[in-house]
């Protein structure tokens, strides 16, 4: 490999431990909120403080199959928000997910909504990741 090839790649790996890098993930805890179909799904992720939001990485357990069409994210609109009426900003909307699906989205918050508004079968999560600035 020529050097300043060998310099790009190196280029690219530091962006990428930067952006997605073990130090940036921000640790959360998950409530499942009560909704009236199987193909639906609203998740809130709370941190223990507040933490400025760069990425939302969310997978899908595909051994199923890909199942999710339409999603959202929103962050509270203030503090006080009890999130009982999905009060928020919407943050990103998305629709398939499948193996994984990177979300950037800005928000200085202490809580995200994940809401699944359409799918195929039952919601079934892999994993999800959030990622501080």
């Amino acid at each position: 490999f020529h050097r300043e090839d060998v310099q790009r790649l190196k280029e690219l790996g530091d962006a990428i431990d930067n952006a997605f890098g073990e130090n940036k993930k921000i640790p959360f805890e998950i409530t499942e909120i009560p909704v009236e179909s199987d193909t639906q799904r609203r998740i809130r992720l709370t941190f223990k403080n507040k933490e400025n939001v760069a990425f939302v990485e969310l997978r899908e357990n595909i051994v199923n199959g890909q199942r999710i069409e339409m999603f959202r994210i929103l962050a509270p609109t203030y503090e006080e928000t009890l999130w009982n009426g999905s009060t928020g900003d919407v943050i990103f909307d998305g629709y398939t997910v499948g193996n994984r699906k990177i979300c950037p989205v800005k928000a200085n918050t202490d809580s995200l909504e994940i809401q699944i508004l359409s799918a195929r079968d039952k919601v079934d999560f892999k994993d999800i990741i959030v990622y501080r600035n």
